[in-house]
């Protein structure tokens, strides 16, 4: 654990991000929004989780980002972005070779996501694509989907700009 400045911590961020898990391997990751400080108990289970995973020789991290400041300043309708309520990110990663047994890392995942989502938002952050969300959409744009969605009707009516999970 280091505590950094803002500036250094984003040069950090700039110099550190995917691919730095094992070369060819495949990398997992889910998020949680959280509004309220976080029980000591979640955290300790979160500590303790973390823990098991790295002594079972998983790659795995709890990524902590503070939120609100600028974040919270702007209205949650006001951009794409609707999750200015929260005041931090909780990033859960995983990695591991390919060509062995993904299901630890997996389940390390999970099992740290169950721990987490009851305290949170219920919203994900979009940049890290999480194929387990039940409902993808609501979680990355929150009350904004709707309006997205209206958005993208009248400005791509053809579905130029589509993917399998678009709006």
């Amino acid at each position: 654990l280091e505590e950094l400045p803002w500036r250094e911590t984003k040069r950090w961020l700039a110099a550190h991000g995917p691919g730095e898990g094992p070369e060819g391997g495949l990398e997992l990751a889910r998020s949680v929004f959280v509004r309220e400080p976080l029980e000591r108990a979640v955290v300790a289970a979160l500590t303790e989780h973390h823990a098991a995973g790295v002594g079972a020789g998983l790659a795995c991290e709890l990524d902590l980002s503070p939120w609100g400041g600028a974040y919270s300043r702007v209205a949650a309708d006001a951009t794409a972005f609707a999750h200015r309520d929260a005041r931090f990110l909780v990033k859960l990663g995983a990695a591991t070779p390919l060509r062995v047994d993904t299901e630890p890392a997996r389940a390390w995942l999970n099992a740290a996501y169950e721990l987490l989502a009851p305290h949170g938002t219920g919203g994900s952050y979009p940049n890290f694509p999480d194929p387990e969300l039940a409902d993808p959409l609501r979680a990355y744009h929150g009350g904004n989907l709707g309006r997205l969605r209206d958005i993208k009707a009248r400005l791509d009516p053809q579905r130029v700009f589509a993917f399998p999970q678009s709006l």
